[in-house]
């Protein structure tokens, strides 16, 4: 089993973040084992020849097709059928985007990340409603739910959020899912792309728990939710875990992670001419159709949640 984990540095503070490692990467069905491949920097999880686990045919470079999204509910329970033991409780993304300013910050950062890496690469994203089901039910699936869910429970460990890979992800209804640690502190950083990040903002005498960035956090998952592992350390990516990258503002897509989604997905196709308006050739891109089974997803455990 290997874990990919997000190392923080030793911050000059009281508060100091440590690492979550027990449980990062499942095992697939079948009892293989999804282990990143990298090739130039960018790192993605193979599936076959020429495949790896994606949106759309699993062949690489294919179109991801249209991708939907949801916000489980709180009060959302975790179906019996989820065993891992660092999960628990119900539900309850208000209070992480309590933290931020509320839904009406939060949901406009969410969408800027999904319309970042649609901008990036051949696949769109739609939000659509969720009604509720529990966390990996086998009913958490289209119509029901969005095929990639966004929700927040406490985990064990210090750790930030949890990104499951897409499909076929051990074929679980987990594949793409973004799961926010309800133990974890949040904030939107305040600074422009590449400043030094305040992790542990606060007046007083303190100490101050750390704050993930909750926009670098989530565009780092959604990454995940499409596909990508982490790089090498040194690589300026969002995907990345090395702590002099991630210790600045980072929600940008930099040229590794758009050489990493294009690998996965494709160009973005260019815009057609037609007689009255131009047609994008993207919108002609079908919902895939996917089908989600059951079994043990690949996830990755990144950020940090001190108290």
């Amino acid at each position: 089993m290997m874990a990919l984990v997000r190392r923080l540095p030793k911050p000059n503070s009281l508060m100091i973040p440590k690492t979550f490692s027990d449980w990062s990467l499942a095992i697939l069905a079948l009892g293989a084992v999804a282990l990143p491949l990298q090739l130039s920097a960018y790192v993605y999880f193979p599936f076959g020849v020429d495949q790896a686990l994606k949106w759309g045919d699993n062949t690489t470079g294919t179109p991801g097709g249209t991708v939907s999204w949801s916000l489980i509910p709180d009060g959302t329970p975790i179906d019996p059928s989820f065993t891992d033991p660092n999960f628990s409780g119900t539900s309850d993304l208000t209070s992480v985007f309590n933290q931020i300013g509320g839904s009406a910050v939060a949901l406009p950062l969410i969408q800027q990340v999904f319309s970042a890496w649609s901008a990036a690469a051949n696949i769109q994203f739609v939000q659509v409603a969720d009604n509720g089901v529990a966390f990996n039910n086998s009913g958490a699936v289209s119509p029901n739910t969005g095929m990639i869910r966004i929700g927040a429970y406490k985990i064990n460990g210090f750790v930030g959020a949890v990104g499951y890979a897409p499909p076929p992800n051990g074929g679980t209804t987990l594949e793409g899912d973004v799961i926010f640690n309800l133990d974890a502190f949040f904030q939107v950083a305040v600074g422009n792309e590449g400043d030094p990040i305040d992790n542990f903002p606060g007046t007083g005498p303190g100490p101050f728990p750390f704050r993930n960035d909750f926009q670098g956090l989530f565009i780092h998952e959604v990454g995940h939710a499409l596909g990508l592992a982490h790089p090498p350390d040194g690589v300026q990516s969002v995907m990345s875990i090395d702590p002099l990258i991630y210790a600045n503002v980072n929600r940008q897509l930099d040229a590794d992670d758009l050489a990493g989604i294009q690998f996965l997905y494709g160009v973005v196709p260019e815009t057609v001419p037609g007689p009255m308006i131009g047609v994008s050739l993207g919108l002609l891109a079908a919902y895939s159709g996917l089908r989600r089974f059951r079994a043990r997803p690949v996830a990755t455990t990144c950020g940090c949640a001190p108290r």
